[in-house]
């Protein structure tokens, strides 16, 4: 059985279309749990009706807010199924997602799949991987990691979780993956400190224990919405005034771009925990101390003695991409730290951002103290502002 989690919270006008994609699925040997996150609206009334038609569909409530990571941790853990999905309640699975990933899990013996997706973007429909940078960006996968783009399953080796640190290449979304519920538990499930970013860095702890297969084809529609943690705007398209001149807007950035910090320093501490560069010493020209210790805290021990990398299995040809990709998390991890001060100071919350540099233990790229950061242009030029 494949337990499917969808986490809930004032979704009253997209949490019905959201249920009935599970509904019309195929493949029938699943149950649905969703998880409603202290809903304020009629999201609750309107999915208990819903549990009434389908002995399937279970309901939790959670008391108080956790965010997506409590959420779907919720879920997981009241799950019966082998096999764990997940859904957003704004979003909608097609009719086949469900087959179609248990067939790729019997007959490739995997233990977490993934597929395609479509988008729709206020109104502008496409399928990921038919033009653009993802397009490119699939075709330099398969060059660089051996994979026939046609090909109905892409299955990936030990060298993906380097190769996307590397270039950010991703073919996987929280909502196309089925995984083994007991690899969720051997990795800790999601990580409930994180307010967002907390789907990569579940896939990224996973891609640390086990292969990925992704399924070539489309098997959700994922929906940009004023509600959405991540795609509620335009990122390519708002200009600097735009983004700045709104409150709001600069919050919700600024705590996408915070999260993003912590699941990139994350991943450099554990680098240099496992010492995947073979005791290679960094120029560290960003001036980063070596060891970030709030993110370090939030990382310690979520990876095991027996982790599934080793240095052998790194698929790395040799220490310069390992520094390679070493000096590029510290740089991404310095100008998000710059654009989280501009938008912190653009919404006169200077004290907030003076405790988190401080708790962070940052230097700034001349080695001086935190102050320096906040001398920060209001304007910051777009192209040095990282807000993805």
């Amino acid at each position: 059985m494949i337990s499917v989690i969808m986490p809930v919270c004032n979704r009253e006008n997209t949490v019905l279309d959201a249920i009935s994609s599970v509904i019309n699925q195929s493949y029938t040997d699943w149950e649905l749990i969703v998880v409603d996150d202290a809903s304020t609206d009629h999201t609750r009334n309107r999915v208990e009706e819903i549990c009434k038609t389908d002995s399937r569909i279970k309901m939790i409530n959670n008391n108080r807010m956790k965010g997506p990571s409590g959420a779907r941790n919720s879920g997981i853990c009241a799950a019966k199924g082998e096999y764990i999905a997940f859904l957003d309640s704004d979003d909608v699975w097609f009719t086949n997602h469900l087959t179609e990933s248990a067939i790729a899990m019997k007959s490739n013996d995997a233990k977490f799949v993934s597929a395609l997706w479509d988008v729709n973007k206020w109104g502008k429909k496409y399928t990921v991987g038919s033009f653009g940078w993802f397009d490119m960006m699939f075709n330099n996968m398969a060059n660089d990691l051996s994979i026939t783009r046609e090909n109905k399953y892409w299955k990936f080796d030990e060298r993906l979780l380097m190769y996307i640190l590397k270039t950010d290449f991703y073919c996987f979304h929280i909502n196309t993956i089925v995984v083994k519920k007991d690899l969720l538990e051997q990795i800790g499930m999601f990580d409930e400190r994180m307010r967002a970013s907390e789907d990569l860095d579940l896939v990224y702890r996973l891609l640390m224990v086990t292969n990925l297969i992704t399924i070539n084809e489309s098997h959700f529609q994922y929906n940009y919405g004023e509600d959405n943690v991540y795609a509620f705007i335009d990122r390519p398209r708002i200009s600097v005034e735009e983004l700045l001149s709104n409150c709001e807007t600069c919050e919700r950035v600024a705590d996408n771009v915070y999260y993003k910090i912590i699941l990139n320093t994350k991943m450099l501490d554990w680098i240099r925990k496992k010492n995947l560069s073979n005791n290679v010493t960094t120029s560290n020209a960003l001036g980063l101390k070596e060891s970030v210790k709030t993110s370090k805290e939030i990382y310690e021990d979520e990876v095991t003695e027996d982790s599934y990398f080793t240095e052998d299995k790194m698929g790395i040809d040799d220490s310069s991409d390992i520094k390679t990709i070493v000096t590029k998390l510290e740089k991404d991890i310095y100008d998000r730290w710059r654009t989280y001060a501009c938008l912190y100071r653009n919404i006169s919350k200077i004290k907030k951002w003076n405790a988190l540099i401080k708790s962070a233990g940052l230097y700034c790229k001349y080695g001086k103290m935190y102050e320096d950061f906040i001398d920060v242009q209001s304007k910051y030029r777009k192209d040095n502002m990282v807000i993805d």
